[in-house]
C-alpha cells in the first residue's frame, strides 16, 4: 500500500486519486464504488458510489474518531475489476 494521507478530526474531506494506463492505452472507467473501514477491527464506517471525472475517483469522507482507515476504491475498466487502497491517518 503505497497511497497515505493525513488529516485532523472532524474533518470532512475529498479523496481522489488518478487511475493510469501503464501502456498509455486509452480506457473508459465503467463504475466506482469506495468503502472506509477501520483499519485494525475493518469495521466499516461509510461507504458510497465514487464520483468518477474521465480517469479521476472521488470519494468525500468523514472519519468519525482518530485512528487509521483503509479507504478503498473498487472500480471497473472494460471486463477487469480493480481495487486501489489509501491509508487515512486521523489525528
Amino acid at each position: 500500500m503505497a497511497l497515505r494521507c493525513e488529516i485532523d478530526i472532524g474533518e470532512t474531506r475529498i479523496m481522489q486519486i488518478g487511475i493510469h494506463n501503464i501502456h498509455g492505452e486509452p480506457f473508459n472507467i465503467l463504475s466506482a464504488d469506495y468503502e472506509l473501514a477501520e483499519k485494525y477491527t475493518g469495521d466499516i464506517v461509510g461507504t458510497g458510489q465514487a464520483d468518477i471525472e474521465k480517469h479521476i475517483l472521488r470519494a468525500v469522507i468523514t472519519p468519525p474518531q482518530a485512528g487509521t482507515y483503509l479507504l478503498k476504491y473498487t472500480y471497473q475498466i472494460g471486463m477487469e475489476t480493480l481495487v486501489e487502497v489509501v491509508e487515512v491517518k486521523v489525528k
